[in-house]
């Protein structure tokens, strides 16, 4: 199993950005191997963590070459501006 990390900064917080997420369909209902999905915010920062737990590396891999993943990185005007670092863990207990 693995868990897969998108820290998301920026100078102020992102309504539209938090209204998007919200709002978006369960990825754990449509993508496969997607076994976890959640959408954090740093109280009182600018900043969001997206975390998502996938079965196996080989699954998450499946999704960034996906149409479903294309789609749902095609708009992003609301993550301008803002910097993002990804990181990939394995779990080793749980």
């Amino acid at each position: 199993m693995v868990i897969v990390v998108n820290r998301l900064q920026f100078e102020a917080a992102r309504p539209e950005l938090e209204k998007g997420f919200l709002s978006a369909p369960s990825m754990t209902d449509r993508i496969p191997g997607c076994v976890g999905f959640e959408f954090w915010r740093n109280e009182g920062e600018a900043e969001y963590l997206v975390v998502t737990k996938w079965e196996d590396r080989a699954s998450f891999e499946a999704w960034t070459q996906s149409e479903a993943f294309r789609s749902a990185h095609r708009n992003t005007r609301s993550a301008e501006g803002g910097s993002s670092n990804l990181g990939v863990y394995e779990v080793l207990r749980s």
